[in-house]
């Protein structure tokens, strides 16, 4: 067995497929996030998936993504300067500055 994990450059997502119930008239969903090995077709489209998301641009670039330190307002460029930041001054709460 196997779990599809996604990564969008801050946290990881589980990938889980929706099943409707078998019977007629059944509203019932399953979500299933454990695949079988052999499932070819399941992880053929969770790489779809995360291609068509990754040609949307549907990602977090952390080397270059805006940032504002809500303790002091100070902007910072990526990951790297908010590291730095908050090791000179203590600062841990930032934001996406969009």
């Amino acid at each position: 067995r196997r779990a599809m994990l996604m990564f969008d450059g801050i946290h990881y997502d589980v990938l889980v497929e929706h099943k409707t119930g078998q019977d007629e008239g059944s509203s019932s969903v399953e979500e299933v996030r454990n695949f079988d090995l052999s499932d070819e077709e399941a992880l053929a489209g969770c790489v779809a998936l995360v291609k068509g998301l990754h040609d949307a641009k549907q990602f977090t670039d952390v080397g270059s993504f805006s940032l504002k330190c809500m303790v002091c307002g100070m902007g910072l460029k990526g990951a790297k300067e908010a590291q730095e930041h908050a090791e000179k001054t203590g600062h841990q709460n930032f934001a996406e500055n969009t």
